[in-house]
């Protein structure tokens, strides 16, 4: 067991080598753009993270926590790192690997690329990265990679560099096409993959989605389906839930890698990975249908919305009416899972059965047409959730008494 003073002191080190060739990384080095894609370094990027790095002190004093909340002393100055969850989480990371004798990135497998780095991706990438993998990064929007890249993470260019570099490739991009734009082309990840590269689609794009990327890939390529149940809280914690499919083999080298970042369900052949998130989702969306109209329903019937929640804690909504009570009284929905990302996966819901829905499955009709109706009323980017205000509110009722 290595002494707790001197593990901090290597961790400290450590981070002020990334820090350093963090820097280095941003002076010296430009991807040139190429066709529609500029990369995380591209100009425009290469701007944003010189704003970063010129705004991140070059070493923070010993004994100081930035968890702690207290404010480092910097060539005599005090200062505070940004309030970004991703940074929070690394530093986190740090310090529980320095009480364990363990400087943070002692490595845990081969390179890892993460395409993608929306809320849920950048999480990912990060907890991977305390976990001692290598870890690359591709993102259209440079400034979401910044901090991933203060960090030790190495930034590509391209989906393809990235892929080239790495034995594992996770992507977690918002839909089909946004698959096919990473995936296809000179750049994309096709381009980029070399006999035996892992791709793990974590994404919620539906089977079709994963069939066509099989289509696009080289045959050598080993992909496992992934998606994930689980919002920023459980990708920080390690608590996603994956619904795994694809070959033994494939799963088995991809174990570790999964339970770093949750608990994986193997569910058999390519695809089921992807149709048991649509299941899942149907269920979860369903129920807060029902909820929303139960509640409408007390409303119009004079139902004190007090009683209303004492009648629901007696069915099977009962948990689900109190873990929404909150959001639903207040009329406060900040984004885990992004109402627009649910409608479309009702979308790809319809398309997977090859129905309009409202015959086989009447339910998932009405709560699509609940979630159209409340992204037409700008709540799109609002937490999925926000369909109970839209359910409630078109029953001529007040969103809380």
């Amino acid at each position: 067991m290595i002494h707790p003073d001197i593990a901090r002191m290597l961790v400290e080190s450590r981070r002020d080598e990334r820090l350093a060739a963090a820097r280095e990384r941003a002076r010296s080095r430009e991807c040139a753009p190429s066709g529609n894609e500029r990369g995380v370094f591209g100009r425009g990027g290469m701007r944003a993270i010189r704003r970063v790095l010129s705004m991140w002190p070059a070493t923070w004093s010993r004994g100081t926590s930035a968890v702690d909340g207290a404010r480092p002393q910097v060539h005599g100055m005090n200062t505070q790192r940004p309030a970004d969850p991703i940074a929070t989480m690394l530093t986190v990371c740090e310090e529980t690997h320095s009480r364990a004798g363990l400087p943070c990135s002692d490595s845990a497998g081969g390179p890892v690329a993460v395409l993608g780095l929306g809320a849920m991706g950048s999480r990912i990438a990060a907890r991977l990265h305390c976990g001692g993998y290598e870890t690359l990064v591709w993102n259209r929007d440079a400034d979401a990679a910044s901090h991933l890249v203060l960090m030790g993470a190495t930034a590509a260019c391209s989906p393809a560099e990235a892929v080239a570099h790495a034995d594992t490739v996770i992507v977690t991009v918002s839909d089909p096409c946004a698959l096919v734009s990473v995936t296809e082309g000179p750049y994309g990840i096709a381009a980029g993959t070399r006999p035996g590269t892992q791709i793990i689609v974590m994404s919620t794009v539906g089977p079709a989605a994963v069939a066509q990327l099989v289509r696009a890939v080289p045959e050598d390529a080993e992909i496992l389906d992934a998606p994930f149940l689980g919002s920023l809280a459980e990708a920080e914690q390690g608590r996603l839930q994956f619904f795994v499919s694809g070959t033994d083999i494939a799963a088995l080298r991809a174990d570790p890698l999964l339970r770093a970042l949750g608990t994986p369900l193997y569910l058999g052949h390519l695809g089921l990975g992807s149709a048991a998130k649509l299941v899942a989702n149907y269920a979860l969306l369903g129920a807060l249908g029902v909820l929303g109209e139960a509640v409408a329903l007390a409303d119009r019937l004079d139902v004190p919305r007090e009683k209303t929640f004492d009648i629901l804690a007696v069915t099977p909504l009962a948990a689900q009416a109190e873990r929404r009570r909150t959001v639903l009284e207040s009329g406060q929905f900040p984004p885990r899972f992004r109402l627009a990302l649910a409608r479309k996966d009702t979308d790809l819901m319809l398309a997977a059965i090859g129905s309009p829905g409202d015959e086989l499955l009447p339910l998932l009709h009405s709560v699509r047409s609940w979630l159209l109706k409340a992204e037409s009323e700008g709540r799109g980017d609002e937490d999925y959730t926000a369909m109970l205000a839209t359910i409630v509110s078109s029953r001529g009722v007040r969103l809380a008494d």
